[in-house]
Protein backbone atom coordinates (compact mmCIF):
# COMPACT_ATOMS: atom_id res chain seq x y z
CA UNK A 1 0.00 0.00 0.00
CA UNK A 2 1.11 3.54 -0.73
CA UNK A 3 1.00 5.66 2.41
CA UNK A 4 3.48 8.51 1.83
CA UNK A 5 2.41 11.97 3.00
CA UNK A 6 3.56 15.53 2.97
CA UNK A 7 4.55 17.46 6.05
CA UNK A 8 2.51 20.27 7.58
CA UNK A 9 2.14 21.54 11.13
CA UNK A 10 -0.23 24.50 10.60
CA UNK A 11 -3.45 23.78 12.47
CA UNK A 12 -5.43 25.82 9.94
CA UNK A 13 -4.53 23.25 7.29
CA UNK A 14 -6.21 19.87 6.88
CA UNK A 15 -5.20 16.27 6.45
CA UNK A 16 -6.77 14.69 3.38
CA UNK A 17 -6.85 10.94 2.88
CA UNK A 18 -7.13 10.14 -0.83
CA UNK A 19 -8.67 6.75 -1.65
CA UNK A 20 -8.39 5.28 -5.14
CA UNK A 21 -8.38 1.99 -7.04
CA UNK A 22 -5.99 2.49 -9.97
CA UNK A 23 -7.13 1.31 -13.38
CA UNK A 24 -5.53 -1.51 -15.32
CA UNK A 25 -4.40 1.02 -17.91
CA UNK A 26 -3.56 4.41 -16.46
CA UNK A 27 -5.82 7.20 -17.68
CA UNK A 28 -7.46 10.50 -16.85
CA UNK A 29 -8.90 9.47 -13.50
CA UNK A 30 -5.54 8.23 -12.24
CA UNK A 31 -3.98 11.50 -13.39
CA UNK A 32 -6.76 13.47 -11.67
CA UNK A 33 -5.85 11.82 -8.36
CA UNK A 34 -2.20 12.74 -8.84
CA UNK A 35 -3.14 16.31 -9.77
CA UNK A 36 -5.43 16.67 -6.74
CA UNK A 37 -2.69 15.45 -4.44
CA UNK A 38 -0.12 17.78 -5.97
CA UNK A 39 -2.48 20.75 -5.66
CA UNK A 40 -3.25 20.00 -2.01
CA UNK A 41 0.44 19.59 -1.20
CA UNK A 42 1.25 22.85 -2.97
CA UNK A 43 -1.24 24.61 -0.68
CA UNK A 44 0.43 23.11 2.39
CA UNK A 45 -2.16 20.44 3.21
CA UNK A 46 -1.06 16.99 4.33
CA UNK A 47 -2.08 14.10 2.12
CA UNK A 48 -1.87 10.33 2.19
CA UNK A 49 -2.93 7.98 -0.57
CA UNK A 50 -4.61 4.64 0.04
CA UNK A 51 -4.15 2.89 -3.30
CA UNK A 52 -5.30 -0.50 -4.58
CA UNK A 53 -4.14 -1.72 -7.98
CA UNK A 54 -5.10 -4.26 -10.63
CA UNK A 55 -1.80 -5.97 -10.01
CA UNK A 56 -3.34 -7.36 -6.83
CA UNK A 57 -6.01 -9.06 -8.95
CA UNK A 58 -3.45 -10.62 -11.28
CA UNK A 59 -1.47 -11.95 -8.31
CA UNK A 60 -4.44 -13.82 -6.88
CA UNK A 61 -4.47 -17.54 -7.61
CA UNK A 62 -6.93 -20.37 -6.98
CA UNK A 63 -9.40 -19.83 -4.14
CA UNK A 64 -7.99 -16.37 -3.45
CA UNK A 65 -9.09 -15.30 -6.92
CA UNK A 66 -12.59 -16.62 -6.26
CA UNK A 67 -12.74 -14.35 -3.23
CA UNK A 68 -12.43 -11.35 -5.53
CA UNK A 69 -16.18 -11.44 -6.18
CA UNK A 70 -16.89 -10.89 -2.49
CA UNK A 71 -14.30 -8.11 -2.33
CA UNK A 72 -16.04 -6.17 -5.10
CA UNK A 73 -19.20 -6.07 -2.97
CA UNK A 74 -17.50 -5.50 0.41
CA UNK A 75 -13.75 -5.85 0.91
CA UNK A 76 -12.64 -6.93 4.37
CA UNK A 77 -9.02 -6.10 3.60
CA UNK A 78 -9.81 -2.52 2.53
CA UNK A 79 -11.98 -2.04 5.61
CA UNK A 80 -9.27 -3.35 7.94
CA UNK A 81 -6.39 -1.47 6.31
CA UNK A 82 -8.24 1.84 6.16
CA UNK A 83 -9.30 1.70 9.80
CA UNK A 84 -5.70 1.02 10.77
CA UNK A 85 -4.44 3.90 8.62
CA UNK A 86 -7.07 6.32 9.94
CA UNK A 87 -6.31 5.48 13.56
CA UNK A 88 -2.61 6.04 12.97
CA UNK A 89 -2.87 9.26 10.96
CA UNK A 90 -6.25 10.85 11.90
CA UNK A 91 -7.24 12.61 8.64
CA UNK A 92 -9.83 15.40 8.64
CA UNK A 93 -11.58 14.12 5.51
CA UNK A 94 -11.40 11.22 3.06
CA UNK A 95 -11.65 12.01 -0.65
CA UNK A 96 -12.65 9.01 -2.76
CA UNK A 97 -12.20 8.48 -6.48
CA UNK A 98 -12.58 5.02 -8.07
CA UNK A 99 -13.57 2.29 -5.60
CA UNK A 100 -13.87 -0.72 -7.93
CA UNK A 101 -12.94 -3.49 -7.84
CA UNK A 102 -10.79 -3.76 -4.70
CA UNK A 103 -11.42 -0.70 -2.54
CA UNK A 104 -15.17 -1.38 -2.54
CA UNK A 105 -17.91 0.39 -0.54
CA UNK A 106 -16.48 -1.14 2.64
CA UNK A 107 -14.06 1.78 2.63
CA UNK A 108 -16.98 4.14 3.35
CA UNK A 109 -17.84 2.04 6.40
CA UNK A 110 -14.24 2.20 7.61
CA UNK A 111 -14.27 6.00 7.45
CA UNK A 112 -17.62 6.30 9.19
CA UNK A 113 -16.55 3.88 11.91
CA UNK A 114 -13.62 6.21 12.65
CA UNK A 115 -15.66 9.43 12.35
CA UNK A 116 -14.05 10.65 9.11
CA UNK A 117 -16.36 12.42 6.61
CA UNK A 118 -16.43 11.04 3.07
CA UNK A 119 -16.30 13.01 -0.18
CA UNK A 120 -16.82 11.01 -3.38
CA UNK A 121 -15.84 12.39 -6.78
CA UNK A 122 -17.71 10.68 -9.62
CA UNK A 123 -15.63 10.59 -12.78
CA UNK A 124 -18.02 8.32 -14.66
CA UNK A 125 -21.45 6.65 -14.37
CA UNK A 126 -20.25 3.55 -12.51
CA UNK A 127 -22.85 3.86 -9.74
CA UNK A 128 -25.57 3.63 -12.40
CA UNK A 129 -23.96 1.52 -15.10
CA UNK A 130 -21.69 -1.53 -14.88
CA UNK A 131 -19.70 -0.30 -17.86
CA UNK A 132 -19.51 3.19 -16.39
CA UNK A 133 -20.34 4.84 -19.72
CA UNK A 134 -24.14 4.58 -20.24
CA UNK A 135 -23.25 3.23 -23.69
CA UNK A 136 -23.84 -0.15 -25.32
CA UNK A 137 -23.23 -1.26 -28.90
CA UNK A 138 -22.48 2.27 -30.01
CA UNK A 139 -25.64 3.82 -28.56
CA UNK A 140 -26.69 5.48 -25.34
CA UNK A 141 -28.14 2.89 -22.97
CA UNK A 142 -29.95 3.61 -19.69
CA UNK A 143 -31.61 0.22 -19.12
CA UNK A 144 -30.07 -0.12 -15.66
CA UNK A 145 -30.76 3.42 -14.44
CA UNK A 146 -33.24 3.48 -11.56
CA UNK A 147 -33.64 -0.29 -11.41
CA UNK A 148 -31.82 -3.49 -10.48
CA UNK A 149 -29.00 -3.58 -13.07
CA UNK A 150 -29.64 -7.05 -14.44
CA UNK A 151 -29.61 -5.86 -18.08
CA UNK A 152 -25.87 -5.42 -17.52
CA UNK A 153 -25.69 -9.17 -16.90
CA UNK A 154 -27.79 -9.99 -19.94
CA UNK A 155 -25.51 -7.98 -22.22
CA UNK A 156 -22.23 -8.72 -20.39
CA UNK A 157 -21.58 -5.01 -20.06
CA UNK A 158 -18.60 -5.19 -17.69
CA UNK A 159 -15.48 -6.07 -19.70
CA UNK A 160 -17.58 -8.27 -22.00
CA UNK A 161 -17.79 -10.90 -19.27
CA UNK A 162 -21.08 -12.23 -17.90
CA UNK A 163 -19.57 -13.56 -14.64
CA UNK A 164 -17.83 -10.24 -13.97
CA UNK A 165 -21.01 -8.36 -14.92
CA UNK A 166 -22.96 -10.42 -12.37
CA UNK A 167 -20.54 -9.35 -9.62
CA UNK A 168 -20.57 -5.69 -10.64
CA UNK A 169 -24.36 -5.62 -10.98
CA UNK A 170 -24.74 -7.24 -7.55
CA UNK A 171 -22.49 -4.61 -5.98
CA UNK A 172 -24.08 -1.62 -7.72
CA UNK A 173 -27.66 -2.82 -7.27
CA UNK A 174 -27.16 -4.13 -3.74
CA UNK A 175 -25.61 -0.94 -2.43
CA UNK A 176 -28.19 1.20 -4.21
CA UNK A 177 -30.92 -0.77 -2.41
CA UNK A 178 -29.09 -0.37 0.91
CA UNK A 179 -28.75 3.38 0.36
CA UNK A 180 -24.96 3.24 0.48
CA UNK A 181 -24.44 5.94 -2.14
CA UNK A 182 -26.62 8.41 -0.21
CA UNK A 183 -26.17 7.49 3.47
CA UNK A 184 -22.48 6.55 3.58
CA UNK A 185 -21.21 9.47 1.47
CA UNK A 186 -21.29 12.92 3.03
CA UNK A 187 -20.64 14.94 -0.14
CA UNK A 188 -20.36 14.19 -3.84
CA UNK A 189 -18.57 16.11 -6.56
CA UNK A 190 -18.47 15.40 -10.26
CA UNK A 191 -16.97 16.92 -13.40
CA UNK A 192 -19.88 15.36 -15.31
CA UNK A 193 -22.77 17.60 -16.28
CA UNK A 194 -24.81 18.20 -13.13
CA UNK A 195 -28.11 18.20 -15.05
CA UNK A 196 -27.38 14.74 -16.41
CA UNK A 197 -26.31 13.40 -13.02
CA UNK A 198 -29.49 14.81 -11.49
CA UNK A 199 -31.69 12.77 -13.80
CA UNK A 200 -30.41 9.58 -12.23
CA UNK A 201 -31.63 9.54 -8.66
CA UNK A 202 -31.02 11.29 -5.38
CA UNK A 203 -27.29 10.56 -5.30
CA UNK A 204 -26.91 12.36 -8.62
CA UNK A 205 -29.04 15.32 -7.58
CA UNK A 206 -26.90 15.82 -4.48
CA UNK A 207 -23.73 16.15 -6.57
CA UNK A 208 -21.82 19.38 -6.54
CA UNK A 209 -20.10 20.52 -9.70
CA UNK A 210 -16.35 20.07 -9.89
CA UNK A 211 -13.77 20.88 -12.51
CA UNK A 212 -10.43 19.32 -13.31
CA UNK A 213 -7.39 21.53 -12.99
CA UNK A 214 -4.30 21.70 -15.14
CA UNK A 215 -0.82 22.02 -13.65
CA UNK A 216 0.18 24.30 -16.54
CA UNK A 217 -2.06 26.82 -18.35
CA UNK A 218 -3.01 26.22 -21.95
CA UNK A 219 -1.53 28.76 -24.34
CA UNK A 220 -3.14 29.63 -27.65
CA UNK A 221 -1.07 28.92 -30.74
CA UNK A 222 -0.67 31.57 -33.37
CA UNK A 223 -2.57 30.99 -36.60
CA UNK A 224 -5.87 31.35 -38.38
CA UNK A 225 -7.41 28.13 -37.04
CA UNK A 226 -8.75 27.32 -33.62
CA UNK A 227 -6.63 24.91 -31.60
CA UNK A 228 -8.41 22.47 -29.31
CA UNK A 229 -7.35 19.90 -26.77
CA UNK A 230 -9.67 17.01 -25.98
CA UNK A 231 -9.67 15.79 -22.38
CA UNK A 232 -11.10 12.31 -21.93
CA UNK A 233 -10.54 8.57 -21.99
CA UNK A 234 -9.61 6.92 -25.24
CA UNK A 235 -12.21 4.30 -26.09
CA UNK A 236 -12.77 1.90 -28.97
CA UNK A 237 -16.45 2.76 -29.02
CA UNK A 238 -16.98 5.65 -31.50
CA UNK A 239 -20.15 6.63 -29.65
CA UNK A 240 -18.02 7.28 -26.58
CA UNK A 241 -16.00 9.75 -28.63
CA UNK A 242 -19.07 11.57 -29.92
CA UNK A 243 -20.71 11.61 -26.51
CA UNK A 244 -17.75 13.25 -24.81
CA UNK A 245 -16.71 15.54 -27.67
CA UNK A 246 -18.75 18.57 -26.71
CA UNK A 247 -18.14 18.76 -22.94
CA UNK A 248 -14.50 17.71 -23.25
CA UNK A 249 -13.23 20.24 -25.75
CA UNK A 250 -11.13 23.09 -24.43
CA UNK A 251 -10.96 26.28 -26.47
CA UNK A 252 -7.38 27.53 -26.32
CA UNK A 253 -7.78 30.52 -28.62
CA UNK A 254 -8.39 32.91 -25.74
CA UNK A 255 -5.80 31.15 -23.62
CA UNK A 256 -8.43 30.24 -20.99
CA UNK A 257 -9.57 26.60 -20.79
CA UNK A 258 -13.27 25.91 -20.43
CA UNK A 259 -14.50 23.55 -17.69
CA UNK A 260 -14.11 19.97 -18.87
CA UNK A 261 -14.70 16.52 -17.31
CA UNK A 262 -11.84 14.24 -16.39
Amino acid sequence: MDYPGTASHDRSLVRVLLVHNAYQFSGGEDRAVEADRALLAARGHETKLYLRTYGEVANRKGLARLGLAADVVWSRSSYRELRHLIRAWRPNVAHFHNIFPLVSPSAYDACHAEGVPVVQTLHNYRLLCAAGTLLRDGRICELCVGRIPWPAVRYSCYRGSRPQSIVMAASIGGHAALGTWTTKVDARTSPLHKAECGRHGRAGRLCRSAVCHLRRPLVAREGDHDAVTGLGRSDRDPAQDSRRRSPSIVNTRAGRPRDAPC
